[in-house]
């Protein structure tokens, strides 16, 4: 399932985040899913600290993304990244994740996210119905990041 990487590995790695318990967690939850903070990496500030203060020149490059990426989709020779390296677009002659594997990993974090929304886990369901609205929110986003700040976008 293509899907399935993305959100084992986020939840693999969601302590990142350092959500706390109760009421503390679902702050800092809708603090990470305001303006999509959770794409961004960035540490907890505010009174309570409870606030996400992202590194907003950083898009895609908070350490949960890239972990998806690595173990989700670059693992092994058989995973889907590595099978499939040789088709993705070269920038300055490097290989380029594409926008649709980069948005994959970020859905993913947000669905294992959304998993603590109310202060402790309640275990969803992650297919592509279920979050196509957020995966084309990214892919969108991306392509925005591309055409608006080429040299951010292609680092």
């Amino acid at each position: 399932m293509l899907c399935g990487p993305a959100k084992t590995e986020a939840e693999a790695y969601i302590s990142f985040y350092r959500l706390g318990l109760g009421d503390e967690c679902k702050e800092r939850v809708g603090s990470l899913f305001f303006k999509h903070g959770y794409i961004f990496p960035g540490k907890w500030s505010g009174a309570a600290n409870n606030t996400w203060s992202p590194e907003k020149n950083k898009a895609y490059f908070n350490p949960v993304i890239i972990h998806v990426l690595k173990h989700g989709f670059f693992q092994t020779a058989t995973s889907l990244g590595s099978l499939y390296i040789n088709k993705f677009t070269l920038y300055d002659n490097k290989r380029e994740i594409p926008k649709a594997i980069l948005a994959l990993a970020a859905t993913g974090i947000y669905a294992a996210l959304s998993e603590f929304q109310n202060g402790t886990r309640e275990k969803l369901q992650f297919s592509g119905n279920s979050y196509a609205k957020t995966y084309n929110t990214h892919m969108a986003l991306l392509a925005k990041l591309e055409s608006e700040r080429t040299a951010v976008y292609h680092i």
